[in-house]
């Protein structure tokens, strides 16, 4: 291809300016602007008036500065625009090249892209992943001509591996009610370290549930033992109670039992005191003369009715038998010692008085053994009585 020359022959230009004498007497105009030389009661209004003095001017040198560079640029701004058309040919037909060359290059990556997507789906069918991880491990430098087709299907093959090795440590490592969360957060990114960090955090929150159930569980046992023993206390307490009553109702009956035994016991020793006295009675009545007038003794057992005017007749024991009245009713009496047996016994011998009456008396003779017994008998059923 023949070179391109551009012929511009370029004139340096040269402006003429008066900038030195310029800049002496603006130097010596700024001094009147000097802040020493405001002073007085408008001193601000001095300072407004020289602020917009001074801005004239510099507008001023601003338009003049404008209007030169426009005047010095006029013969490059139309060596730029010659310039400007020669660049717009270059550049359609370059554009023209390009878009071919890039169409191409389009349909070379489209076909490359079927083939790598065909790997892929082959892939990940073989290694039965059901996971579209297409739009997680997809390079578009595979599309490039410096990447070969080694390397794009062994980038693909490694992810496969590099999945499924995740997924199975994650399965090892999560419970079964936490697998299924930890392995999509995984599939967000492929992030495993997040999963991982999941999979931990439910686990610290399962061992502290866990630990918790554990603790309620411990307490409610021990609600459960405590009122298990607190009702046990409480049978045990009222079966001793039960006890102490039901023992006290045995001493009670015992005891009742007893007493009415002894009643019988009394009963029986009583009948059988009022036999051998009515036995003693009618054996005295049989030895020893009776008399009912004047000085004499008294035996023999009462039959009710009285001999003697004014005579009380004798009560009646429980047995039907005529219960004698003991004693001497009235009159004064002389002992007179009579041995009957083993033991002396006084008779009573009655002496009248100017009384005509006198109550029926028996005297008998008692085995000293049996004397506290008779006392007691004769006691209990108010009969008088006098031991001689």
């Amino acid at each position: 291809m023949e070179q391109l020359q551009i012929v511009a022959k370029i004139t340096p230009g040269a402006i003429q300016t008066n900038f030195d004498e310029t800049k002496q007497w603006l130097a010596q105009k700024l001094q009147k602007y000097n802040l020493n030389n405001y002073t007085g009661d408008d001193a601000i209004k001095q300072m407004k008036e020289g602020r917009a003095t001074l801005n004239k001017l510099s507008d001023a040198l601003k338009e003049r500065k404008r209007v030169v560079k426009e005047q010095f640029l006029e013969p490059y701004t139309a060596f730029e625009m010659a310039a400007d058309e020669l660049l717009a040919m270059i550049k359609e037909s370059c554009d023209t090249l390009d878009g071919k060359i890039k169409e191409y290059a389009r349909i070379e990556k489209q076909e490359r892209e079927a083939e790598i997507t065909k790997y892929y789906q082959e892939a990940v069918a073989e290694a039965g992943i059901t996971y579209d991880l297409w739009t997680q491990i997809y390079d578009e430098k595979w599309l490039n001509k410096s990447c070969s087709k080694k390397n794009w299907k062994m980038a693909i093959t490694e992810a496969i591996q590099s999945y499924q090795k995740n997924i199975m440590l994650l399965g090892q490592l999560a419970g079964e009610d936490d697998f299924e969360a930890a392995r999509k957060l995984y599939e967000v990114d492929l992030n495993l370290q997040d999963a991982i960090t999941y999979i931990t955090k439910k686990k610290a929150e399962a061992e502290a549930l866990e630990r918790e159930r554990i603790r309620i569980a411990a307490e409610e046992a021990a609600k459960a033992q405590a009122r298990v023993e607190a009702e046990t206390r409480q049978v045990m307490q009222q079966a001793e109670s039960y006890a102490r009553e039901r023992e006290a109702a045995v001493r009670k009956e015992e005891q009742e039992a007893a007493q009415k035994q002894m009643q019988q016991k009394q009963q029986e020793l009583e009948q059988q005191t009022y036999l051998r006295m009515q036995k003693q009675m009618q054996r005295q009545t049989q030895t020893m003369p009776v008399q009912r007038a004047g000085m004499s003794y008294q035996t023999g057992i009462p039959t009710g009715e009285s001999t003697m005017s004014g005579g009380r007749a004798a009560a009646t024991s429980g047995q039907g038998m005529p219960r004698p009245a003991y004693g001497i009713r009235q009159g004064m009496q002389r002992q007179q010692p009579v041995q009957r047996g083993n033991a002396p016994i006084q008779r009573s011998v009655q002496q009248p008085i100017l009384q005509t009456q006198a109550a029926e008396l028996c005297t008998f003779t008692v085995h000293r053994v049996h004397q506290e017994e008779v006392c007691q008998f004769l006691t209990q059923r108010g009969i008088g009585y006098h031991i001689h």
